[in-house]
């Protein structure tokens, strides 16, 4: 009965920008800070997120290990037609990424696989987010094991709200207008 009340008290609301409704991502913990896609979406700017998680970036460390062969099957399953080269530390070469843990560590924009460039986050869709858990990642191979090392930080696609943070705001007193409008810079309730 409490939850239908809550839902009845926000029916009808949208989140807007210019009248318009926006589409609202999110994501389960960033690294502190999320993702800025403004150039695409005005309102999806970077935000820092306040809580005891997120604050150190370090915490939401997550190392898996694909073999070189688990590798190539995924990446030709995603895509027949790729091309990959005999050399496979060339096959996944990161090409842009932000800072936002550090000048390291952050937000994959760009990536390189097998020659073609795709957007980071797909890196996520090709070899699934049980082994690429967050768009904050690094590929690294080890050449003497055949193995690719995915280190990630942080959970989810770290684009638009953080719901640990959103849930850190409301726990310690911001309503959900004051919430929504920090992640989605910008809009009006």
């Amino acid at each position: 009965e409490e939850f239908l009340t809550l839902v009845e008290s926000v029916f009808g609301q949208y989140v807007a920008l210019n009248n318009n409704v926006v589409v609202t991502p999110y994501h389960l913990f960033s690294v502190g800070r999320t993702m800025n896609l403004s150039s695409i979406m005005p309102y999806l700017t970077s935000v820092t997120v306040q809580n005891s998680l997120e604050s150190s970036f370090d915490s939401t460390k997550v190392v898996k290990e694909i073999s070189e062969k688990d590798m190539k099957l995924k990446l030709l399953s995603y895509d027949r037609t790729m091309s990959l080269s005999s050399n496979p530390e060339a096959w996944i070469q990161i090409i842009d990424r932000d800072s936002a843990a550090t000048s390291d560590i952050g937000y994959v924009y760009t990536i390189n696989v097998a020659g073609k460039s795709y957007y980071g986050p797909f890196l996520r869709i090709m070899l699934g987010e049980n082994v690429v858990a967050s768009g904050c990642y690094d590929v690294d191979y080890d050449a003497s094991r055949q193995v690719f090392i995915i280190t990630t930080y942080g959970q989810g696609s770290g684009i638009g709200m953080s719901l640990t943070g959103a849930k850190y705001m409301a726990e310690n007193g911001s309503d959900y207008k004051t919430i929504l409008s920090t992640y989605y810079v910008g809009t009006t309730v």
